[in-house]
């Protein structure tokens, strides 16, 4: 098993107001990122699908069934391409949508199973899907928080942290 966390390339410009700001790639100078959240991506399929009696999945059992995932232009795709590039058998899109959103429902109506990261997922049990780690390979997509070095927050961007950090530790 490998982990797979492709760099990503963006522009930062300098905000005297930045409170603080997610980071998918860990980049921005002269900021202080906290401990990043790198979940993990599971099957979704519907509960009374044949894959939800397993534990675990490889990429690779999910190539027989019809897959569901976003379009070549979302980061979770390109991760997703990336991690899978050197595996032999690997699940081929049946459906593109443009939101991870739009694929939780079409899995939610039995059109097929989808690879998220564990905090697309809503919180708590869900009424018709369920989720299956995936593995071989892991793929992860490693979010952070940042913010400028010695600065405070306002109380409201203190209380997006702290919901921030609330979500994470449920989707791990």
């Amino acid at each position: 098993m490998s982990a797979v966390n492709p760099p990503q390339h963006f522009t930062f410009r300098r905000c005297q107001t930045l409170e603080l700001a997610l980071d998918v790639a860990q980049l921005i100078p002269v900021t202080k990122i906290r401990p990043p959240f790198a979940p993990r991506n599971g099957a979704n399929c519907p509960k009374d699908h044949p894959l939800m009696s397993r534990q675990l999945l490889s990429w690779g059992e999910l190539a027989d069934h019809r897959f569901i995932t976003v379009g070549r232009g979302s980061g979770n795709r390109l991760i997703m391409d990336l991690g899978l590039a050197q595996s032999r058998l690997r699940p081929q899109p049946f459906f593109e949508v443009q939101h991870l959103s739009t694929s939780l429902g079409l899995v939610e109506a039995g059109l097929g199973v989808a690879a998220l990261p564990r905090m697309s997922m809503p919180v708590g049990p869900h009424p018709r899907i369920a989720t299956v780690r995936l593995t071989d390979p892991v793929i992860r997509r490693t979010v952070g928080i940042v913010r400028i070095a010695g600065r405070s927050r306002s109380p409201a961007a203190e209380l997006f942290h702290e919901m921030l950090l609330s979500r994470w530790r449920m989707a791990e």
